[in-house]
């Protein structure tokens, strides 16, 4: 118990004690007989307050603590023996509040309670807790009480144990800015009192079911198990805000903050040390056979929260229907239905920068939705049985927590569309595994694309893999019947396949938005600069890498917004470096609204055709010359001519104004006629002891041109088994009229030789070049392949 004073006990709480009341009013007796004996001047010890502060509406007391928000207002009734107030001073007597470290409250004005037959003197005086919390966090404060004298100064009325009186300013709810809540989530600002500004200090907790915590209860807050549980900034002492994320869900429930464990602060630690505590309204007491109980009521605001909806799995399905879509929201409810409702899109596409507004009929298809929890809603797309070219509808989602249905809250302005698909199919393509042979630098390979009937717009993709043929394997001089697909697929190796989605990337897929991008499309391939080819030994070759891109590839198309047509052309024109190759090219017709990631065949249409460039052969350009296409293999233009059998055509050159090619006793050279096949080389099977460098020593070439003649055995493939595989071969006869063998050192050196002005060829009596042996040739192959 509290510790004995002259005149009473220590400060108790909420009220007074009814089995006390003799002891005050003996008290009382006593002082009145002083008064009559001896002067009672104003200041004097006679006025005195002794050991109860009382909670106004309680009884009893609680562990000598007094609980009150501290927002201020709540009404004390302070105990003791008090005079009149001087004249021109009432009222006289005021409560004063300071913390630990000072800090002062604005004081609150009391007044003398009247009691029948007091006389001149009072045994009470109330007064209101001050608005600390405007301005601090809340905190213990020490009470004191003051008088005025006849002076107007203020004078401290002594407390009869000389103890201070504690109380407990805690903070305190008042209002919040919104009580209808998404229970997807939302910010909502808490208007209170004594907030403190330390980050984590609170939490904001929402409840459901019963609330038996908020009653009065001698246990505490020892059940106190939330629903849902959030973050609580506080901004000052007065506002904060709980961030709401999501809750469980749509009903009615209530919502209050709760103090983290702190030992700086604990209202009740004497009896919950170190728990999280939630916001208290009051702290009183009962005397039940003169024990003090506790009898806490804590403070809670009602709160509403409303199921709401923010995204769904897919936004587009098959027309057949049967595709399961899940929303993803917050608040359902198992105790509620829901109705999924699909309505008819008759123009705009809604939510698209500079497109017009969703306008709708009054046709639309309806499913049920099933709870599979608080967060997640699933129905099955109906059929979409309507006709024309495109079917596109409205999603909505309805509740029948009302009478009559209610559409259920979506967290986004943008109307969701859906859209119904069908698989396009192509009008204009070459046929499934087609094979088409282009040679390099052949003017351009022409595909022309029409695809249509998907029910929405469509768009193109494109697959480049590269397919290298194995190491007894070649693609040389097809003159005759392209390959079938399976026997392209049977002698080669794919590469890594590239796939070229620039023409799918015009388009918005947002998680709750499809915007179509630009009708047109235009783009030329490569995209960049290629990297240059190397041999294994790491010697530059001269040649553009082909396993990336393609060497020329323009690629154009054009998209219906209103029918779900696309027309596009894809024009090849391969260069050198890409010979010897096959190349599988693959394009897609696909729904614009499905995301390029999503792989069932329902949603696009693949058609895969084949391209084989042989090697050892080129197309004339308008800007080549036997001279210039010898030259890149380091050959002679003779070289050139003389394994072409078709360039038979000559003439005569002028010495004063054509280029001289060799001496001025040449005054002949072939005319090509443009786009004319010229083929670099001839055929040479390689036999089980041959190398590619003793190949190259035999015909009186570098390694790295024949490598360059032949692209498809650069790099890793340089030293494989090549026995049996056909290489290109440029003689260079003409570059040489005698040879003399160096001594070969444990590196094989090339053959050199002595130009002669003498070329492999004669004359005849008009001085036109004739083809004839040279018997000088060196080192003659055992085979030649001219097809």
């Amino acid at each position: 118990g509290a510790s004995q004073g002259p005149l009473g006990e220590g400060f108790l709480l909420s009220g007074m004690l009814a089995g006390r009341r003799g002891r005050r009013a003996v008290a009382a007796l006593l002082l009145l007989l002083v008064c009559a004996l001896l002067p009672c001047a104003e200041g004097n010890t006679w006025n005195i307050f002794d050991t109860r502060v009382t909670n106004s509406g309680g009884a009893g007391s609680f562990a000598g603590t007094i609980v009150r928000g501290a927002g201020g207002g709540f009404e004390l009734t302070i105990e003791g023996l008090f005079t009149q107030c001087p004249a021109g001073h009432d009222p006289c007597f005021a409560c004063n509040f300071v913390d630990a470290a000072g800090n002062l409250g604005a004081p609150t004005m009391g007044r003398l309670v009247v009691t029948a037959g007091a006389g001149a003197s009072y045994s009470q005086f109330k007064c209101n807790t001050t608005d600390w919390g405007s301005t601090r966090a809340a905190t213990e404060v020490e009470l004191s009480v003051t008088k005025l004298d006849a002076a107007g100064a203020a004078v401290l009325v002594p407390e009869s144990t000389g103890r201070a009186r504690k109380l407990f300013l805690e903070e305190d709810m008042f209002r919040l800015s919104d009580v209808t809540l998404n229970a997807f989530g939302q910010d909502v600002t808490v208007h209170g009192s004594g907030f403190s500004t330390t980050p984590g200090a609170y939490s904001c907790f929402v409840f459901e079911g019963a609330f038996p915590w908020l009653a009065a209860s001698p246990t505490g807050y020892a059940g106190l198990h939330p629903a849902a549980e959030f973050a609580f900034e506080a901004y000052n002492s007065t506002t904060g805000r709980c961030v709401i994320k999501s809750a469980a869900a749509a009903k009615a429930t209530k919502l209050t903050l709760v103090r983290q464990a702190s030992p700086a602060f604990d209202s009740l630690r004497t009896i919950n040390q170190g728990a999280a505590q939630p916001l208290i309204a009051r702290v009183d007491s009962s005397d039940a056979a003169g024990t003090l109980v506790p009898s806490i009521n804590f403070r809670a605001l009602d709160v509403v929260f409303y199921e709401s909806w923010t995204t769904m799995s897919i936004l587009s399905g098959l027309d057949t229907g049967g595709d399961a879509l899940t929303l993803v929201g917050a608040g359902f409810r198992s105790d509620l239905t829901y109705t999924c409702t699909f309505t008819e899109i008759t123009s705009g596409v809604g939510g698209c920068a500079d497109a017009a507004p969703l306008t709708t009929s009054s046709t639309r298809f309806t499913a049920a939705a099933t709870v599979l929890s608080p967060a997640e809603l699933r129905c099955v797309t109906p059929a979409w049985t309507l006709g024309g070219a495109l079917a596109s509808s409205l999603f909505t989602v309805a509740s029948s927590a009302l009478s009559a249905p209610a559409a259920v809250f979506r967290n986004s302005p943008v109307p969701l569309r859906f859209d119904f698909l069908r698989r396009p199919a192509w009008v204009t393509a070459p046929a499934e595994r087609s094979v088409f042979v282009e040679g390099a630098h052949c003017g351009g390979l022409d595909i022309a694309l029409r695809a249509s009937g998907g029910l929405a717009p469509l768009r193109l993709m494109v697959e480049y893999t590269p397919l290298r043929p194995r190491a007894r394997e070649s693609f040389v001089q097809w003159d005759g019947v392209a390959p079938t697909a399976d026997e392209v697929l049977r002698r080669t190796d794919e590469l890594p396949a590239q796939l070229f989605l620039d023409e799918v990337a015009l388009d918005t897929h947002g998680a709750d938005l499809f915007c179509l991008g630009n009708s047109s499309f235009d783009i030329r391939l490569p995209k960049s600069a290629l990297a240059m080819t190397t041999s294994r030994e790491g010697a530059a070759i001269g040649l553009q890498s082909n396993a990336l891109q393609p060497s020329s590839l323009l690629w154009t198309s054009s998209t219906s917004r209103t029918t779900s047509d696309i027309t596009g052309l894809l024009r090849f024109n391969f260069s050198l470096g890409w010979e010897g190759y096959a190349y599988k090219i693959c394009v897609s017709a696909r729904q614009a609204p499905v995301r390029y990631d999503v792989t069932s065949a329902d949603f696009f249409n693949k058609r895969c055709f084949f391209v084989v460039v042989p090697k050892c052969r080129v197309c004339f350009g308008p800007t080549d010359s036997l001279f210039g296409i010898a030259a890149l293999y380091n050959g002679a233009w003779l070289d050139l001519w003389a394994v072409n059998r078709a360039l038979v055509n000559t003439t005569r050159a002028d010495a004063a104004t054509d280029e001289v090619f060799n001496s001025p006793a040449d005054q002949a050279y072939p005319l090509v006629q443009l786009g004319a096949s010229v083929r670099l080389g001839v055929a040479y099977r390689i036999g089980g002891e041959d190398t590619l460098l003793s190949v190259g020593r035999r015909f009186g070439m570098r390694l790295v041109d024949l490598m360059k003649l032949n692209p498809d055995v650069v790099g890793e493939q340089q030293n494989a088994a090549f026995d049996g595989k056909l290489v290109c071969v440029l003689p260079t006869a003409a570059m040489y009229s005698q040879c003399e063998k160096i001594v070969e050192q444990p590196n094989p050196v090339m053959f050199e030789a002595k130009y002669q002005n003498r070329p492999y060829h004669d004359f005849n009596d008009r001085g036109e070049p004739v083809k004839t042996y040279n018997p000088r040739y060196p080192l003659p192959p055992r085979e030649i392949y001219t097809p």
